[in-house]
């Protein structure tokens, strides 16, 4: 016996799902694909004691914090376009004598099986171009879910985790067990110290750096 084609009218046609606008400053940010999420403030630094990277309950990347100039980034808003992506928007606060912000900051995520892709974009306004330094601080503790989440039954390893860097690449490892995350930079960064990246970008107006 033949099976009936389903019919799908135009009343039951879904409605285009519109981004989530997040505007506060005391938002977190959830990204989820599978067992892999992120959790993130509104400018998508992760280093409270909830975020993090984690895949499979355990907690791959414990911080991941950009900096311009030294100083934390204050928000635009953030809208998170699907389930796994989002974008974040801020700027640096104004340099003396200037009234309106140089410099403004956007951050592309998204999030797959068992990685995280941020993309930096700086946007410089002003005529005369300006060097700025950039850094990105980055840790992982291999904490699992439910020591994150605070509770008792926690379990999870207690060797320091081993840090090693290339030229474009940090990893961490827990050789408790056997686990290991890979952040791999590009560009390469100037500098590369203990799990913190810096980058010195020349900025010009029209010209973005990522």
């Amino acid at each position: 016996m033949g099976k009936a084609p389903s019919v799908r009218g135009a009343d039951h046609t879904p409605a285009p799902k519109e981004p989530v606008i997040l505007a506060g400053v005391n938002s977190a940010i959830t990204l989820i694909d599978g067992l892999t999420f992120t959790i993130s403030d509104v400018m998508g630094d992760i280093g409270g004691d909830a975020d993090g990277l984690i895949t499979d309950d355990t907690r791959h990347l414990s911080r991941m914090i950009l900096r311009v100039d030294g100083v934390p980034l204050r928000p635009l808003g953030a809208a998170q376009l699907a389930p796994s992506t989002a974008r974040f928007r801020g700027f640096v606060s104004p340099r003396p004598g200037h009234a309106d912000p140089s410099l403004e900051v956007e951050r592309r995520r998204r999030v797959g099986a068992g990685r995280l892709e941020d993309e930096v974009i700086l946007r410089w306004w002003p005529e005369s171009p300006c060097q700025v330094h950039v850094s990105l601080d980055l840790d992982a503790d291999f904490a699992d879910i439910f020591a994150i989440r605070g509770l008792h039954t926690a379990t999870g390893s207690q060797t320091p985790v081993r840090v090693a860097a290339t030229r474009d690449s940090i990893r961490f490892s827990d050789d408790e067990t056997g686990l290991s995350t890979i952040v791999r930079l590009a560009p390469a960064p100037g500098a590369l110290d203990v799990g913190v990246a810096r980058w010195t970008p020349s900025l010009r107006r029209g010209e973005p750096w990522h």
